[in-house]
Formats: C-alpha cells, structure tokens, sequence
C-alpha cells in the first residue's frame, strides 16, 4: 500500500528508435536499420508498442495505486537538469539529497551510434503513439504538450525546458 513508483518517460518515437539502435549494437537485431520490413518486424510486436503508450502504462498503474503514488520523470532531464530530476525523485521517495560530481550527472552511458530514422518508420510510429501523446498533453500538458506539438520532427526535444517541470504527479 505504501510502494512509491518513479516512472522514467521519454519522447515515444525517439524512444524506440534509440532502443532498435541499442538492439542492433548488442546483436539483438540482426536485420538491418534501413530495413523498414525489419525494424517494423520488432517495433509492431505488442511487447515493443507497449513501451511507449504511457497513457496505457498509466492507466494500468492508477488502476491499483494512487496517483499520489506515482512519479513521471522526463528522460530530456537527465540531460537539461539532472539535479533537478534527482532532486525531485529523492523528494518523492522522501529520502535524503545524495550530492553528486556532476560531471557523473552529465556523462552518458549505452550511448548507440548514431543512425538516420528512416522516414516511413518514423511516420508509422508517429501513426501509433499520437492517440496516446494527445491524451497526455490534454491531461498533463507540459513536456507531453512539447513532443505532440514536434511530432515526427527530428529532435523532438525541447530547447526551452527550463520553465517545464522535471517531473510531475498524475
């Protein structure tokens, strides 16, 4: 009854490419990323959309805990404001700030190489998770009101998030 759940949410489209770049540097997917048939082959499977429906992972957890129980962080965060984020997760979980060097807050790690998103993938994952984006902006505003207003544009992040919150509660 008391279980605190810290849910780490990035731009959707931008997330699972990062996650076939991750797969195809690990030798998890062999086919080729330029492949539109091979990378649609993983990213339609049911386990793989999932991932970043958060409007359906949220429902799913509201449904047994409360929303006061429940922490969305944004990736784009860890990267603007890491001392933010940390600060605002170590206030949710109600344990003590951990100060850090922050040159270990800014260094990236499982960094993939870099690779052009095929423009018919990211039209079709655009296609699939705008429903679940354009309930969150509605809902929540904020960072997901950001990503539905740069849908499909290349780097989706925004460049002005300073004024957007770290994190929030549903």
């Amino acid at each position: 009854p008391s279980a605190k759940i810290v849910l780490l949410v990035r731009e959707p489209v931008e997330r699972a490419w990062s996650a076939m770049r991750f797969y195809k540097r690990i030798g998890r997917f062999r086919g080729e990323l330029d492949s539109v048939s091979d990378v649609l082959a993983v990213l339609s499977q049911e386990e793989h959309r999932r991932r970043g429906d958060y409007a359906s992972i949220l429902e799913d957890f509201t449904r047994f805990f409360n929303p006061r129980q429940i922490l969305i962080c944004f990736y784009d965060c860890i990267e603007t404001k890491p001392k933010q984020l940390l600060a605002d997760i170590y206030s949710f979980l109600g344990v003590a700030c951990i100060s850090g060097d922050k040159r270990q807050l800014s260094t990236r790690r499982n960094v993939s190489p870099s690779h052009e998103m095929p423009s018919e993938i990211r039209d079709w994952l655009v296609d699939t998770y705008k429903p679940s984006i354009e309930f969150l902006a509605t809902k929540y505003g904020g960072y997901f009101t950001h990503w539905l207003e740069n849908l499909g544009r290349e780097d989706p992040r925004p460049s002005h998030c300073s004024d957007l919150p770290a994190a929030i509660n549903p």
